[in-house]
């Protein structure tokens, strides 16, 4: 008798769904996914990088390296995307030529050393957004390019990339800007800057124009949007460890670097760490979260929180009590007032009169900036 032939079967890649459809997705809509962002994903870290590398082996996806760190992205894609954009909602295939393949371009540029960083950057951001929770894909968010887009229902992100494409003959206003992106979202607008590892230099100029003009595109965008501010009066300072949060709080506005003496009202400072992901959504998702946080910690040891009290201390904190102490909530990690209460603290007779709440993973960076001058109550992150 013959040898038995057994059929070969051939397991059907499904590009949309799972860690693929994931990964997909960020790479057509940012061009890039940096490896050391992947553990900003819901997903496990590990089943991320075997399906870049399966990708990779398909010849779908392309693994670069800057400043030796690995990136992923779509390899030749006017000569694959047949392979998989029916798989992606309509609409794909023109976002990534506009924006996605652009920061690809600006990563691969290494004679231009500041656009292939900030390419690098905004690809980091934008999975951090991704892996938040807000809105960041293409698929998930109204275009902001055109005037009177839906109305937005949640937080969402969008780079410079795509707010310089509705500015159009206005682009040159934002260009010096450092900002990465903006989001926006029913706890308002925030400009959103990346300072990696060392802080970034600052032009008050090219920020103030910044605020104003982004403000208006986004205005014009949202007509209906609940939060319209002009110019932006908050920011969100990501870090990628404590110490260069640190530099950016005690920076002065002379060193011409990033500090918190900006026109910024309210400057939030997060780490890339999976702790501080649910800060980020709750700030920008939810008008009432700084308000029942307050609440939660405050209110309830018997410090007044009442708006009208507070404006009229000389002090920039959170609530006072009967007994004329003064406390700061960092656990809404607003460093602009962070610095302004440990400054009072620290030029008051009675620093004892001055305490801080803030969470355990906040804790190293509170105990730099205090040096044990001032009383510190931790307490674990739950939500609120």
């Amino acid at each position: 008798m013959g040898a038995v032939m057994k059929r070969r079967r051939y397991r059907r890649v499904k590009m949309c769904s799972g860690y693929r459809g994931e990964l997909m997705r960020l790479m057509l809509t940012n061009g890039i996914v940096p490896y050391d962002a992947l553990h900003m994903l819901k997903g496990e870290h590990r089943l991320y990088t075997r399906k870049l590398k399966e990708m990779e082996e398909e010849g779908i996806v392309e693994i670069v390296r800057y400043k030796n760190k690995k990136v992923a992205t779509l390899k030749g894609f006017e000569m694959n995307y047949e392979k998989y954009i029916s798989s992606f909602p309509v609409g794909y295939y023109g976002y990534y030529n506009r924006i996605g393949s652009q920061i690809k371009i600006k990563l691969g540029r290494r004679a231009d050393k500041v656009q292939a960083e900030r390419a690098y950057r905004e690809g980091k951001v934008s999975t951090l957004m991704y892996g938040c929770g807000i809105n960041e894909l293409f698929e998930e968010k109204p275009d902001i390019t055109t005037d009177e887009s839906d109305i937005i229902t949640s937080a969402c992100y969008y780079g410079m990339g795509e707010i310089k494409l509705g500015f159009g003959d206005g682009e040159k206003a934002i260009f010096n800007s450092r900002a990465i992106g903006c989001i926006v979202g029913q706890g308002g607008m925030f400009a959103v800057y990346d300072t990696e590892s060392r802080a970034m230099k600052w032009n008050d100029a090219s920020e103030d124009r910044m605020m104003i003009y982004t403000a208006r595109i986004i205005n014009k965008a949202f007509p209906q949007h609940e939060n319209k501010v002009q110019p932006l009066t908050e920011s969100l300072v990501l870090a990628y460890n404590e110490k260069t949060l640190c530099k950016v709080i005690l920076n002065e506005k002379e060193d011409k670097l990033i500090n918190t003496e900006t026109k910024y009202v309210s400057m939030y400072g997060m780490l890339y760490k999976k702790e501080y992901m649910p800060l980020i959504k709750n700030l920008c998702s939810d008008s009432e979260w700084k308000t029942r946080m307050k609440k939660r910690y405050l209110e309830a040891d018997g410090f007044n929180i009442s708006p009208g009290i507070i404006n009229m201390l000389p002090v920039s904190c959170d609530g006072v009590n009967e007994n004329g102490e003064y406390v700061l909530l960092f656990c809404i990690p607003d460093i602009s007032k962070l610095r302004r209460f440990l400054s009072a603290a620290h030029m008051s007779k009675q620093p004892e009169r001055y305490k801080l709440y803030c969470y355990s993973f906040q804790a190293p960076i509170v105990a730099t900036l205090t040096n044990n001058a001032i009383e510190v109550y931790t307490t674990e992150y739950e939500d609120v």
